[in-house]
Formats: structure tokens, sequence, C-alpha cells
């Protein structure tokens, strides 16, 4: 039988990282530059306010690397 495969959305998916990254105290951002042709995602760690990882290549690997997507789910294009 085929497993359904369950798109979510970019937005569902930034929410998910954010709500996994508060209990760790860091915050998830994305850069806002209109210049940049490709999104830019930030880790802030909350304690002292400073960048603890650059994500530009793939959000939907980070999230599955976070636990925040399932087997059966991918990112909506």
């Amino acid at each position: 039988m085929k497993e359904a495969i369950i798109e979510v959305s970019e937005q569902a998916v930034i929410a998910r990282l954010r709500r996994r990254l508060a209990r760790e105290f860091q915050r998830f951002s994305k850069a806002r530059n209109p210049v940049c042709t490709e999104p830019h995602y930030w880790v802030i760690d909350a304690h002292n306010n400073a960048v603890d990882g650059f994500y530009r290549e793939n959000l939907e690997e980070y999230a599955r690397e976070r636990g925040v997507l399932k087997d059966f789910e991918r990112m909506a294009v």
C-alpha cells in the first residue's frame, strides 16, 4: 500500500521550528532583505542574542534534522 504524503506550508514549518527552538531558548528568524533571491534563515541564541546558526540551503532538511517534519510530510512548493 502506498503511503500518503502530506504537504506542509513553509509558514507551518517555520512555526513548528520556532516552537521547538523556544524550548532551547533559541529563536528562528527569516531575513527580510529584498535583494536576496533566496531566503536566509537564522537561529539566534536568546541568552546572549548572538547568531547560533545560519541556514541558506534547505529549510526542509533542517526541519527534518530538528524533528519537526515527519517522514510522511514534505514542504509545499
